[in-house]
């Protein structure tokens, strides 16, 4: 996943929605493979590649609230 900063403005690649952020690290859901149940990911601008949190929002949730 390409993330752009351009003038403190962040590019998202097609098909993902950013919903959470802390200045140099983001939260976003990843569409482009499934438009019905789109991945977690988490990225910062010190990572080359976003982390796949989990496959699904539904199971993202889950993994929080057994912390």
């Amino acid at each position: 996943m390409d993330l752009y900063l351009q003038g403190g403005e962040e590019t998202l690649p097609p098909k993902a929605v950013i919903f959470a952020s802390d200045a140099d690290a983001w939260f976003a859901l990843d569409y482009r493979l499934d438009e019905q149940s789109p991945r977690v990911l988490h990225w910062s601008e010190y990572e080359e590649e976003p982390i796949e949190l989990s496959g699904s929002f539904r199971e993202f949730l889950e993994k929080l609230s057994k912390l």
